[in-house]
């Protein structure tokens, strides 16, 4: 008998022990691991491009005898500029060409829409991935196109990574044609070109 009595308290000293244990917190340790990253330029795809350029049209508007502004009827495509990480700043620039009356061969002033001016608005610049951290180019409000080069949109050195679209609705294009010009169909030609960004941008 009393060497079951030895043993029952044995065991509850073991017991005993095994809870005591069990309660002790583990000591707080923290390690610490990295995760490299190595981006290189891709041999096929290192240069910035221009993706994409708008038309506009002005359909189905009625001559004046007094000058008038019209809006676009159609903006077709949006101005996208493509740059996979290249730092170095870009700008695009516009000129317009006369609008010429088509299906006439001559050009004298009888056949272009003299003193028409095309005006870009305030225009909406964006990247196309909402999660593009990239500084946002920008753009200037009123730009009159001319024979002359006029920038568009401009990304400082470091800005403009990634793929971004300048756009403009409808109401945002204007067509100014004076008084005393003929009724007909007139077509002018926009050249767009992408460059390097000006020195200070």
């Amino acid at each position: 008998m009393k060497k079951v009595t030895q043993q029952l308290a044995l065991m509850s000293t073991i017991l005993s022990l095994g809870s005591l244990l069990s309660t002790i917190p583990a000591t707080a340790e923290s390690a610490e691991t990295t995760a490299d990253v190595d981006l290189k330029q891709s041999a096929t795809d290192n240069s910035i491009a221009l993706d994409q350029a708008p038309t506009y049209q002005f359909k189905d508007l009625e001559l004046s005898a007094s000058r008038r502004d019209y809006t676009a009827t159609a903006v077709n495509d949006h101005l996208i500029v493509r740059n996979p990480g290249v730092e170095s700043g870009w700008q695009v620039t516009a000129k317009i060409s006369d609008f010429k009356r088509l299906g006439n061969r001559q050009s004298d002033g009888a056949n272009q829409l003299v003193g028409a001016q095309l005006t870009l608005m305030s225009g909406i610049v964006a990247p196309t991935e909402d999660d593009n951290p990239s500084v946002r180019p920008v753009t200037t409000n009123n730009i009159v196109l001319s024979d002359q080069d006029q920038a568009i949109m401009t990304a400082a050195k470091g800005a403009g990574l990634g793929t971004y679209q300048l756009e403009h609705i409808n109401s945002q294009v204007k067509l100014s044609v004076p008084s005393g010009n003929r009724t007909g169909t007139y077509q002018a030609k926009i050249t767009w070109t992408l460059g390097n960004a000006p020195t200070g941008a």
